[in-house]
C-alpha cells in the first residue's frame, strides 16, 4: 500500500500550483510531507496521513482487484486564507493528477469530508484538514 501513499504525494509535489503555495524546504524538497512535516519547516505545507477506510473488493479468493485507501490531506497555512488557498489547491490537484503506484492504477480520487478550519494554539498555523477516497485497480497478472 505505500507505493499508492508514495505516488499521491509524488503527484502532490509536482502540481505546479502547490509548489507555488508551499514552496521547497532545505533539503531542496516541495513541503509536502507524510505523517508530520520536518522538524522546523515553515508553513505553508501538506501533510498525507492514512485514514481508516473502506476493505478492499476481492475476486477469486484472496486476490484483491480494486483498493479504496482514505487518506487525510492536510494544508497548513500561516493564516486562514493561506491554508484555505492551499486547501482548494489540493482538491483540484487530486482531481488532475496523474499517479504512479506499480500494479496499481488510479481509478478515481474524491473528497468525502467537508474541509474545515482548525487553529493550532501550539503552533499559531490554521489547519484545514480533509479526507480524500482513492480507488486503485490491479492490473491483471498474465
Amino acid at each position: 500500500m505505500k507505493e499508492v501513499v508514495e505516488s499521491v504525494r509524488r503527484a502532490l509535489r509536482k502540481d505546479p500550483l502547490i509548489l507555488g503555495l508551499v514552496g521547497i524546504d532545505v533539503d531542496g524538497e516541495t513541503k509536502v510531507y507524510q505523517a508530520m512535516a520536518k522538524l522546523d519547516t515553515d508553513a505553508p505545507y501538506v501533510i498525507i496521513a492514512p485514514a481508516p477506510g473502506a476493505a478492499p473488493i476481492s475476486v477469486y479468493g484472496e486476490t484483491y482487484a480494486i483498493e479504496t485507501f482514505t487518506l487525510q490531506l492536510t494544508a497548513w497555512g500561516r493564516d486562514s486564507k493561506e491554508a484555505w488557498q492551499l486547501s482548494d489547491a489540493i482538491e483540484d490537484a487530486v482531481s488532475i493528477s496523474q499517479y504512479d503506484a506499480g500494479i496499481w492504477y488510479f481509478m478515481k480520487g474524491k473528497r468525502i469530508t467537508f474541509p474545515q478550519e482548525l487553529p493550532d494554539r501550539d503552533t499559531n498555523l490554521v489547519q484545514v484538514p480533509v479526507i480524500y477516497e482513492f480507488q486503485f485497480g490491479k492490473e491483471a497478472q498474465i
